[in-house]
């Protein structure tokens, strides 16, 4: 009796081994950002909150973070990224609209290959590194898990897809067409999942407090505040952090549809049944 009962323990024993999720980060990340993030009234301090966010997720492991031009000088975003993260790999990246690679995309691909698993991208800039990256190192996209853009909008824009489909303007396409009309195609040919998120994802869905940074200044909030409830109407979540949500484990909480996407003077959006774009608006 006590054999049955010690080997019956031992069978369960290893049931709970067997079935225990597996430690360890979900995501490996790569993150394309065009850091703003000063404390003063003229700051857009998302995308350094957005970072700070994943920075301190457990599911997350940042790889590296390419500081590139857009809201800021390429220099500028390079110079905050440093001195703000200090304990991530931060890289030098390149103004909107520039042709071509550099050192940085040459040790990002390096990083990828050396690498266990697939990594995921982030881009809340200008498309401009991620193209140039995968123009010169097409190996990554074999080990590409996911693509996630902030797909901003004009003022006035709805950034639906509704039938029949619509033309956005995205302001990080605007900046750099021509990387977004190499990439794309790319993307979808080789099937990687790529998901764009709009600012309109901010007032439909609710950042958990948690995955929310609390070292958000109070003058860079002042200004973010105003800055939506000019555009948009209401005090509205940190554009970046939403899109971050989208390579958590809150990805969830987005709303979020597949659409087919194309790429001309600005992204065509209508609905699908089935697509490898989607859209969480």
């Amino acid at each position: 009796m006590v054999q049955v009962i010690l080997r019956s323990n031992l069978i369960a024993l290893l049931l709970v081994i067997l079935c225990a999720p597996v430690s360890g980060h979900e995501r490996t990340l790569v993150i394309f950002a065009d850091f703003a993030c000063t404390d003063n009234a003229a700051g857009d301090p998302d995308d350094c909150l957005a970072v700070e966010a994943l920075r301190r997720t457990d599911t997350v492991h940042i790889l590296a973070v390419v500081a590139a031009g857009g809201n800021a000088s390429a220099q500028r975003s390079y110079g905050l990224g440093l001195s703000k993260f200090p304990d991530l790999l931060v890289l030098p990246g390149s103004h909107p609209g520039a042709k071509r690679s550099g050192t940085t995309h040459q040790r990002v691909a390096k990083l990828i290959a050396q690498g266990k698993g697939d990594v995921s991208f982030l881009v809340l800039s200008p498309a401009t590194d991620l193209a140039r990256l995968i123009e010169s190192y097409s190996k990554v996209l074999k080990r590409t898990r996911e693509i996630v853009f902030v797909a901003g909008r004009s003022p006035g824009d709805h950034f639906y897809a509704r039938s029949g489909g619509k033309e956005v303007r995205d302001m990080n396409y605007v900046k750099d067409r021509r990387a977004y009309k190499a990439v794309l195609p790319l993307l979808y040919a080789k099937r990687i999942e790529t998901t764009f998120v709009g600012f309109r994802a901010a007032m439909n869905t609710t950042v958990p407090d948690s995955f929310m940074p609390v070292g958000f200044a109070q003058k860079a909030r002042r200004a973010w505040h105003r800055k939506t409830r000019f555009w948009f109407g209401a005090k509205l979540p940190p554009f970046d952090v939403v899109a971050a949500m989208a390579v958590s484990q809150h990805r969830n909480r987005l709303r979020c549809h597949y659409v087919n996407i194309k790429a001309g003077d600005n992204l065509s959006l209508s609905p699908a049944q089935h697509s490898y774009f989607t859209l969480c608006d």
